[in-house]
């Protein structure tokens, strides 16, 4: 997840919207504003060969708080060990992160990404508390398709 101020920092061709809330008055499917965006690519384009981000200090707010995934608004999850050298680790001290579900920071000591994690969480309420209740339908892009679905 992107937020419209980070699509900046890749490629135009690689970044579609993700997220619409609200109603076009012309085009029933489409949300009148997108408020998260995303990547269509399988890697990251900042990946260095060395598994390090060449954009780190300049990073979005879903890398920011990396290993934590968000599944939607409010919960988390983990990232796939196989992607991640910190879930391996972790995994490698303490067993299989499944064992530590719900991911809560107690069970999971990563600080600065569950500081990120909940800046995430804000910005969203921030979004969706601007909306008006009879505008608040949430719309998805699919990538698949490149179509908004309900």
């Amino acid at each position: 997840m992107l937020f419209p101020d980070e699509t900046e920092l890749f490629p135009k061709k690689i970044v579609f919207p993700s997220i619409g809330l609200g109603f076009d008055r012309t085009d029933p499917l489409k949300p009148e504003s997108i408020v998260t965006y995303q990547l269509d690519s399988e890697d990251c384009p900042y990946i260095s060969e060395k598994n390090t981000c060449k954009i780190y200090d300049k990073r979005p707010l879903i890398c920011r708080a990396f290993p934590l995934i968000t599944m939607n608004e409010i919960e988390f999850n983990i990232a796939d060990s196989q992607n991640c050298l910190f879930v391996e680790k972790t995994e490698q001290e303490k067993g299989p992160l499944d064992s530590l579900l719900p991911i809560t920071p107690k069970r999971l000591k990563a600080q600065s990404e569950w500081v990120f994690a909940r800046i995430i969480n804000t910005r969203w309420e921030a979004i969706t508390a601007k909306q008006h209740k009879d505008q608040a339908a949430l719309r998805k892009f699919n990538l698949a398709t490149k179509e908004w679905a309900l």
